[in-house]
């Protein structure tokens, strides 16, 4: 064989390599991907959803806000696996969430590690803020157990917890497949609960997407649920088991005028329309217009192994705006390491097309604006 036909092998051989790598363009025909600044819009009255990364959010309309799955404690995929002990990174979280006042509402999506570990280290670092021992935290009776292992010290004037005070005592449990409930604030200290926040949820069970799939068979880590409370913080990820998945929406109202009001949709893992309460999920019209939400909020992990997902929310809810969550590493225990990468097999750049596929093939969707993908540590703000 001559060395001209080794060197045209060669080539080929890199050229189909080459090839192999190309992906399609993560916009499709007629469409525009417009990148702006956080500042875009930020002007009083205006919904602000801050994304601290994964499904950790604070979303405020005046002086109401809401926080979703506190965590920025990452941790080594190899500790999260194999069981090893993982921690809060209590000075991590001092600072970095220090110029974050504690919100009228913490809601637990699920009890993963990712989306419940810091909850407790984040309301630890608040003990000036007067409304630490009033906020409620809501979520499955697992998220109630677990947060009973660690212990509270809010010395409240309405009762006397004396030696069993523990953080259990914020929670509140969810309200399912119900009209619009208001938040319930904390009776620990009586000056601090005359605020009436003007926000409203709705919860409906979901199904998790699995973690990863092999083969013909899906993996899903940490399932269960925790029956008894905890007498210690968790000690491994597999102690902070799923309990139940819940999708929310939230309504929120402007203090100075109640005629605008913003409603949210936040799914904080990949699910079907078709799973559990999702049945029974009201439908976005003409003649109902009280599940049109204002924005949708989905989770990327997962998205493949869940068959209508993301189609069978947005078809329902029509959203006038779709932002894109959960998808960056919580495997990188450098949070402040740049660029920011995305997690393992999340597929984001397939996840934007399908996306924007679903929305083309919805019908009757005049609603729609736009796809926003933030980076972590930013803030949207959207105007009606």
């Amino acid at each position: 064989m001559t060395k001209s036909i080794l060197f045209l092998l060669l080539l080929s051989l890199i050229t189909i390599s080459i090839s192999s790598c190309t992906k399609p363009i993560p916009v499709r025909h007629g469409n525009v991907i417009n990148i702006s600044k956080e500042s875009i819009n930020k002007v009083e009255g205006n919904l602000a959803i801050h994304w601290f990364g994964t499904s950790n959010y604070l979303i405020s309309l005046g002086n109401n806000s809401i926080m979703t799955d506190p965590f920025v404690s990452h941790q080594k995929l190899l500790s999260v696996i194999s069981g090893s002990s993982i921690r809060s990174n209590n000075e991590y979280i001092k600072n970095y969430y220090k110029d974050v006042d504690v919100p009228d509402a913490i809601f637990i999506g699920h009890s993963h590690y990712d989306h419940l570990m810091d909850t407790v280290p984040y309301l630890d670092s608040k003990k000036d803020d007067k409304n630490r021992c009033n906020v409620p935290i809501y979520g499955s009776l697992t998220t109630k157990y677990i947060l009973h292992g660690y212990p509270r010290d809010c010395n409240c004037e309405n009762r006397n917890y004396q030696e069993d005070e523990n953080w259990s005592l914020n929670f509140k449990k969810v309200i399912r497949m119900a009209d619009w409930k208001k938040i319930e604030r904390v009776q620990c200290n009586n000056k601090n609960n005359n605020y009436n926040p003007k926000i409203q949820y709705k919860a409906y069970v979901a199904d998790h997407a699995p973690h990863v799939r092999l083969g013909p068979s899906d993996i899903k880590l940490f399932q269960g649920h925790i029956y008894e409370p905890l007498k210690v913080p968790p000690n491994n990820a597999y102690d902070y088991k799923e309990g139940y998945t819940y999708f929310y929406m939230f309504n929120i109202i402007n203090d100075n005028d109640t005629d605008v009001s913003y409603k949210i949709g936040l799914a904080g893992a990949a699910t079907d329309i078709e799973d559990y309460d999702l049945k029974r999920l009201g439908a976005c019209n003409s003649e109902n217009k009280d599940n049109c939400l204002d924005v949708l909020i989905l989770c990327v992990s997962g998205w493949k192994y869940k068959k209508e997902y993301p189609k069978g929310l947005i078809d329902k809810l029509k959203p006038r705006y779709i932002i894109l969550s959960h998808f960056d590493n919580i495997f990188e225990p450098d949070r402040d390491k740049k660029p920011i990468k995305t997690v393992p097999l999340a597929g984001l750049d397939k996840f934007i097309l399908q996306v924007q596929d679903d929305i083309n093939s919805i019908l009757n969707y005049d609603r729609f604006e736009k796809i926003i993908i933030p980076d972590v540590d930013t803030t949207v703000y959207l105007s009606k």
